[in-house]
């Protein structure tokens, strides 16, 4: 095969030349080689058949499992992760094969799980598996399942001919050479995604792979990456690149040669908007072509100047077409048929079907495409619809009739029609239960990237031809209830949706989340307190919210509220005895024992809008909570003192009843302090839940010792699914006390004179410049240049340490640590555990080391943080007594120069600014935060000096101003 042929030519002539990467790790040809070989040697020990699964949710595995699959002279078939593995492996069944790679699923049955890069290393005896493999130009390389949203899939059978003519010919076209660089944007199920996957072999140019995204956080990186890392080329759906055009500024495309757009009707509108990056130098192409014909078949250059029509334009080198109308003659409109060197081997798994579809005209083969086009006045093609009910949702051929049968699979579904108008997919469907339940369980059985509009009807709509009659069906069930709903309010916030990049609250991550509510309320001139955002995730809710807050609706203060403070001291003193608590101890983890030392009594809350305080009203919250301690265990946890350690305990699911307490009058967090952390009781719950009928509100409160800003992210939402739907699924079986089981698991594998050795050693004291003042600060106010809560970090590090070497020039060494929200560990998944899951990352910076290199250290400390190696959690694990090298690790730890948190993105930045001085804060912390662009940095030693000074975060040259600020109480 002549992608392996190119391989060893780029392994034996250039093998130390990086081919592909991520920001946790660069990949050689050298070191892809010899990974490679490993796998397809183990493939060859395991399994004769020919066809091999993939399951890979991590695309810098990609390209390794697939070339070790050709090198061992099988065939890859990749499946989808957008479905759980059991239900993606169900789309194969007709498949024979007896073994599955993966990266990351662990003691399945026939299932091979890869090694990881970190644990990977080269040996020169692994045994080149390639030159005892040969192949005809007419063998099988590929299999790509199309139509492939439900049900079962078609299979595509790619020869090596195929690909090979394919790839050749689109590298010419989009001038890709061994200085060029592709983002893997394609989901790698998808035909478009080998053109990305092998640019570094055929070309030597490189393949640059996002970390371990979902869909959403890929899409909101994808400009980032561009500017970053240089890219390119760029392949995208023209739904994925409009969002692109209207959220990037001009400049951020500068790098970018080529983007590739297919998948989607390329709009004349789109094609407008590319012009000034197109007159910027980026040359645009929309192509076109079926799976069945190898990827791409024609290519059209968009000039961004279109008016009536975007063409799909011109075969690529080596195909053919036919348009035949419905007589099959030859004529300028009608539907396509492609022949020449794309024309695969067709559906080998169904034969009748490849009879069907693959044709022979002149005596050639022919692809029926189900595409109608027609010729323009310059023999352009030009797309205008599909014959049967496949349509494509960004870029991902969808059948809508897959769809249709897998609801009917649901025994609550009686009948159901599915039907595709103005780029929405509606479901609509007839059956005796309730509406929400059917929803969330269609949802379930439907890969995320689908969203269908599911509506509950009584009858299905018939026309006079007595056929279904879905416009009418979509103007009665769906228009007019819009219309119903819609008013000004409704109508501004899609348009701030849009803004923002997305089209609903569940587009949305927690930064997008947060600048949003910034666009609400610089639109609607109101305030929303940022502890009341998680529960208006709901255009009805944030409706209300809007209405009420311009209607001026102002809450008088009760005069009872001291003796409502009395009555829930009480209540909440006389909850539980010991005997309501369950035997087992379950471990504390460093945070809970440092809070502990320390004193500290950190309080952490959130609102929701709630109108009903009747007797079902609280019952309902109180089922809600219930529901949620299934899976969130934390919420049963209390933090219990014996053998002169700290333990959680767990309430008894029988004693489990939380307390929903109503108050006239709002109490301040201190008093909620002294309840969550009184010395004097041993069962106080670690979280309080208090009804403000008076406000409208519930309130629920959490000690640390059970949640951080992150988890209390994840919290909000489910609560108020589960709120809204009492059957909504919570979470997947994680808890915290599996987290807590897997640190210490992995602790009793790391010596703690390991861990001393490791620790920086911090020689440098930083000086007392000026006196100390009550109630000042200084603040650093920059661009972000990171992309993510651990990159900001990181800047925020790298920053701290430039300012403190220029204004102490004696200085050139710098300690620290700062707070990273890691949740993918090797071996253990924490995304949806809800728990205070702080983790330390300790530093050192000197004054010589430039922000690549600290960058590079810095992902280093965290690949073993990944890997297990829980640094701050295994000293304390010496706690209390912290003898002999715990002691010692621990001050050292200790003796660090600063501790750096990153708490997001905030919606008041004033509001954060004064939070940050009532919270007090020890000297060494610094605290950060971000607000649309720009980054700040709370320093609270004051005895620092206000400054200018200049630094540079890659290309990015900056000159920061560290001032003054005070405290406004």
């Amino acid at each position: 095969m002549e992608i392996l042929k190119l391989f060893k030519y780029r392994v034996n002539h250039t093998p130390n030349n990086v081919c592909l990467y991520s920001p946790e790790i660069e990949i050689t040809f050298n070191v892809l080689d010899k990974y490679s070989n490993e796998i397809a040697n183990q493939i060859l020990s395991k399994t004769n058949k020919d066809i091999i699964p993939i399951y890979i949710d991590d695309d810098i595995y990609v390209l390794p499992v697939v070339l070790s699959i050709m090198k061992a002279g099988k065939v890859p078939l990749p499946l989808t992760t957008s479905l759980p593995y059991n239900q993606s492996i169900g789309r194969i069944s007709e498949v024979d094969y007896d073994l599955v790679i993966s990266n990351n699923l662990m003691d399945l049955q026939n299932v091979m799980t890869i090694p990881k890069w970190s644990e990977f290393e080269i040996e020169e005896k692994i045994e080149d598996v390639r030159n005892s493999i040969s192949f005809k130009d007419s063998d099988i390389a590929y299999i790509i399942c199309t139509s492939g949203s439900t049900g079962v899939p078609k299979k595509v059978f790619l020869s090596h001919s195929n690909i090979n003519w394919l790839l050749n010919e689109f590298y010419s076209l989009v001038n890709f050479s061994t200085e060029s660089t592709f983002l893997f944007t394609t989901p790698y199920t998808f035909d478009v995604s080998l053109t990305e996957l092998f640019a570094p072999i055929v070309t030597g140019g490189k393949l640059c792979c996002f970390r371990k995204f979902n869909s959403i956080e890929k899409m909101k990186s994808t400009i980032e990456y561009v500017k970053k890392y240089k890219i390119t080329h760029l392949s995208l759906p023209p739904t994925y690149a409009e969002l692109l055009v209207d959220t990037a500024d001009i400049d951020d495309f500068s790098n970018l040669d080529f983007i590739c757009l297919a998948g989607e009707k390329f709009e004349v509108r789109l094609s407008n908007k590319f012009l000034r990056i197109i007159d910027r130098g980026t040359q645009v192409l929309n192509l076109y072509g079926p799976s069945e014909t190898t990827i791409y078949s024609t290519f059209y250059k968009v000039s961004g100047k279109e008016v009536t029509e975007v063409p799909i334009g011109s075969p690529i080198t080596g195909c053919k077409f036919k348009i035949l109308n419905q007589n099959k003659e030859e004529s300028r409109n009608g539907e396509l048929y492609i022949g020449g060197k794309g024309v695969s081997l067709g559906y080998l798994l169904d034969s009748d079907l490849k009879k069907e579809l693959f044709i022979e005209i002149d005596s050639e083969s022919y692809y029926k495409t189900g595409d109608f086009v027609h010729l323009n006045s310059i023999n352009e093609l030009v797309f205008d619809n599909r014959k049967d009910g496949q349509i494509k949702i960004n870029g991902i051929r969808v059948e809508l009739g897959e769809i249709e049968n897998e609801v009917l699979i649901l025994p609550e579904i009686r009948q159901c029609k599915v039907v595709f108008e103005n780029k929405k997919i509606f479901i609509f469907y007839k059956t005796d239960f309730d509406e929400k339940i059917c929803n969330n369980k269609i949802k379930e059985r439907l890969p995320k990237y689908i969203s269908p509009v599911m509506i509950k009807v009584p009858d299905f709509i018939v026309n006079q031809n007595r056929k279904f009659d879905s416009k009418e069906m979509i103007r009665k069930y769906f228009s007019e209830n819009e219309k119903k709903i819609e008013n000004r309010i409704s109508r501004e916030i899609a348009e701030l949706l849009g803004q923002v990049g997305a089209t609903s609250f569940d587009d949305m991550d927690s930064i997008k989340i947060v600048r949003f509510f910034l666009e609400v309320e610089e639109k609607f001139n109101i305030t929303i307190p940022d502890k009341m955002i998680p529960g208006l995730i709901n255009i009805e809710d944030l409706i209300n919210y809007i209405e009420n807050q311009e209607k001026s609706i102002i809450a008088t203060t009760p005069s009872n509220i001291e003796s409502d403070k009395t009555n829930l001291q009480m209540t909440i003193d006389n909850y539980l005895r010991l005997y309501d608590l369950e035997e087992k101890l379950i471990p504390t983890m460093f945070m809970q024992k440092q809070y502990n030392i320390k004193g500290y009594s950190a309080v952490l809350s959130i609102d929701f809008e709630y109108n009903n305080f009747n007797y079902e009203g609280i019952i309902r919250l109180q089922d809600t909570l219930k529901t949620l301690a299934k899976d969130i265990d934390v919420l049963k946890m209390l933090l219990i003192k014996e053998k002169d350690t700290l333990y959680f305990k767990k309430i008894t699911e029988n004693s489990f009843v939380p307390i929903i307490y109503l108050m006239s009058g709002q109490v301040s967090e201190e008093f909620i302090r002294e309840i969550l952390y009184s010395p004097n009781n041993k069962t106080i719950p670690q979280f309080i839940t208090i009804a403000y009928p008076h406000f409208k509100k519930v309130s629920i409160y959490f000690s640390h010792n059970i949640m951080d800003k992150s988890s209390l992210s994840k919290f909000s939402k489910l609560f108020r699914l589960c709120l809204k739907n009492p059957n909504h699924m919570v979470t997947s079986g994680r808890n915290y006390e599996d987290f807590i089981n897997f640190v210490k698991k992995k602790n009793r594998k790391t010596s703690i004179r390991e861990i001393f050795k490791e620790l920086p050693d911090t020689s440098y004291l930083i000086p007392q410049f000026r006196k100390h003042v009550d109630g000042r600060a200084l603040m650093m106010e920059s661009k972000i240049v990171g992309e993510d809560s651990i990159s900001i970090s990181k800047e925020v590090a790298y920053k701290v340490a430039q300012y403190l070497f220029s204004i102490d020039k004696n200085s050139n060494i710098v300690t620290g640590s700062y707070i990273a929200n890691i949740r993918h560990f090797d071996n253990f998944e924490a995304e949806d555990i809800v728990g205070d899951m702080h983790i330390n990352v300790p530093f050192i910076i000197s004054s010589s080391t430039t922000y690549e290199d600290f960058d590079e250290q810095a992902t280093a400390e965290i690949s073993k943080i990944i890997s297990g190696k829980f640094i701050r959690d295994k000293i304390f694990d010496g706690y209390p007594q912290f003898s002999g090298y715990f002691g010692k690790a621990k001050q050292k730890l200790e003796s660090l120069n600063v501790s750096i948190n990153y708490i997001g993105e905030v919606n008041d930045v004033d509001a954060t600014i004064q939070e940050s001085f009532d919270d007090k804060y020890p000297k060494k912390y610094i605290l950060a935060f971000t607000n649309k662009s720009r980054l700040f940095v709370i320093i609270f030693n004051d005895t620092l000096l206000p400054t200018k000074f200049n630094t540079q975060l890659k290309d990015y040259v900056d000159t920061i101003e560290v001032k003054d600020i005070v405290s406004l109480v």
